[in-house]
């Protein structure tokens, strides 16, 4: 049976599901599953059991792209949003971490003191390690095995299904795409507005495929079934990339070198069509400090940390004051760059998804692809050709 159009399967199908996991969440039939496929994760409808009730696209961030309104959503600095360059206090955990472990040292901190109950966040598989599991992390030390970046698929919402089912305070961790389903889930699940009190955005240029990781590992000499540990970032900023098996490390590389070989693959539609790298939808955001690395002694790692609320504000002078975090002054100039940076990813949306909504919706697409250039090609291209992402 043709799954039906009131669904997500239709998003899926227009290669737009980011495989965040939201639908699953929002399903009360239980019609949808996340599906792992070779290089994405992404929702798969049951026919049978879709009751056609329309929330799944309701809450959909791939849906919103395909809206007759394409406009990028507002990203960059807000109104009274403060810059900071923060760390963990915790040495070891400042060089295990990713870009200064600023993000796992907060969630560690609210859940030690009792301000938080939980921590939706990612780690990897501990059976598999080319995967990723949304977890709800308990403890500072459950918060501390979900360190570091995860340059693979991860469905981060999934585990708002446990925040659903147990009452508490949580802490959301996740990229831009999931920090929006979050927001759309909050006004179809009144539960988790009240439940969910502070969004970390982490962010994001795209998700590097699954295969990419196996391919990097394969081109090492590697088997990816005979590892039992990955990481792609830590030991120090930016950090390298290392593949264990029994508690050794059977590679190691730097983290330009991997990155740029995960990052080479043809990013998958949603990605290339995102107007919101910077998680302009959190409380906090937070990422690599390059725009200060030559201004300031980034040393083990520092993170780069957008307070865009009052509630993200709060939450960082608290660790800071409880001594979980240090920072400094973020550079002056570093509100201006982010600025300018968001603008421009903001206008590259805008003219893909032009070309995107001309293409898609039966119209002519001559003018907008000759007004958009390169980037009017690229999206033609990406629609017409209709490869499979998953």
């Amino acid at each position: 049976m043709k799954p039906p159009a009131e669904s997500v399967a239709g998003v899926v199908d227009a290669g737009l599901c980011c495989g965040c996991g939201a639908c699953v969440v929002a399903c009360e039939s239980g019609a949808i599953t996340t599906a792992e496929g070779r290089d994405y994760d992404y929702a798969r409808v049951d026919a049978d059991r879709c009751v056609r009730c329309g929330r799944c696209l309701r809450i959909c961030p791939g849906a919103r792209i395909g809206a007759a309104d394409l406009a990028p959503a507002e990203a960059g600095p807000a109104g009274g949003a403060s810059f900071h360059l923060a760390w963990a206090a915790d040495a070891g955990l400042r060089k295990a971490a990713a870009s200064g472990g600023a993000v796992t040292a907060l969630c560690a901190h609210l859940l030690e003191s009792g301000l938080a109950d939980g921590a939706v966040m990612v780690r990897p598989d501990e059976d598999r390690p080319l995967f990723n599991r949304s977890v709800v992390a308990r403890s500072a030390a459950e918060a501390a095995e979900c360190r570091g970046s995860r340059y693979a698929p991860a469905a981060a919402c999934l585990a708002l299904a446990d925040v659903r089912g147990r009452p508490g305070r949580y802490v959301f961790v996740g990229k831009p795409c999931e920090i929006e389903a979050l927001e759309l889930l909050k006004g179809e699940l009144p539960e988790l507005a009240q439940r969910v009190f502070l969004t970390i955005g982490i962010f994001c240029a795209q998700t590097p495929a699954r295969s990419r990781t196996r391919r990097l590992l394969e081109k090492r000499s590697l088997k990816p079934g005979e590892l039992d540990r990955i990481d792609y970032r830590g030991n120090g900023w930016p950090g390298t990339f290392r593949a264990a098996a029994a508690g050794r490390v059977l590679h190691e590389e730097p983290y330009a070198s991997a990155f740029a070989f995960l990052a080479a693959s043809v990013p998958a539609l949603r990605c290339f069509l995102c107007a919101d790298h910077a998680a302009s939808m959190a409380d906090i955001a937070a990422g690599d400090p390059w725009d200060a690395a030559g201004q300031v002694d980034v040393g083990e790692g520092m993170t780069r940390v957008i307070a865009r609320t009052r509630a993200g504000a709060a939450a960082l002078e608290e660790a800071v004051a409880a001594g979980a975090l240090f920072e400094v002054a973020a550079p002056a100039d570093m509100p201006a760059i982010a600025a300018r940076r968001d603008a421009r990813w903001r206008e590259t949306a805008r003219r893909r998804r032009e070309v995107y909504a001309a293409v898609s919706g039966g119209r002519p697409a001559l003018k907008p692809l000759l007004e958009n250039g390169l980037s009017g090609i690229l999206t033609l291209l990406r629609r017409r050709l209709r490869r499979s992402h998953y």
